[in-house]
């Protein structure tokens, strides 16, 4: 397939078994007609071969709206949970909230850059996922930690803290598990 369309520098991706995505560019600026044409040429040098069960054009115009939107979606979702951080823990909890938040983001996007992965809207919705779980994650553990500053009042705070994360180290694995096979 790969050669029968080398004129088109085209892009498979596998998505199961017995189904193949194919990616063609288009000239900047290209009509409707001249995407049509591209298909339709697509088709005749493919042949009965293969069986079509979705065809979708998506122009520059359309692909920099979901760009835009995706990166919308991601600076507001940060914000918004930075402001969580702020009002739900303020001091010290809330600067180590940030601090990680700030890192899952950049761990996210920086397995997306390491690994080549394509970035669209399902990448933008694991990222979303990954970040949500962690901050959960984050406030169940602090939640704790207070939690046993009463409970332990005259412990010192660096065993308490280490017990605090003995405690829900069970949970923050599965979490982490299930944000993990999830985004699969």
């Amino acid at each position: 397939m790969r050669h029968d369309l080398a004129a088109f520098n085209p892009e498979l991706q596998s998505v199961d078994d017995n189904a193949i995505l194919i990616r063609v560019g288009l000239p900047k600026g290209a009509t409707d007609a001249q995407q049509n044409e591209r298909v339709r040429e697509i088709k005749d040098i493919l042949g009965n071969r293969v069986e079509y069960t979705q065809v979708q054009i998506v122009g520059p115009k359309i692909g920099g709206e979901l760009v835009r939107g995706g990166i919308l979606a991601v600076l507001v979702s940060f914000i918004l949970m930075a402001v969580y951080i702020w009002i739900r823990y303020r001091g010290g909890y809330a600067v180590g909230s940030f601090v990680s938040l700030v890192f899952d983001f950049v761990l996210m996007f920086g397995f997306f850059s390491v690994t080549g992965l394509e970035f669209n809207q399902t990448a933008i919705a694991v990222v979303l996922m990954g970040v949500g779980y962690s901050i959960n994650d984050k406030v169940v553990n602090y939640d704790r930690i207070d939690e046993n500053i009463k409970k332990y009042h005259k412990m010192p705070m660096d065993e308490l803290i280490d017990l605090s994360v003995n405690e829900m180290l069970s949970r923050t694995m599965m979490t982490s598990f299930k944000c993990y096979f999830v985004s699969l």
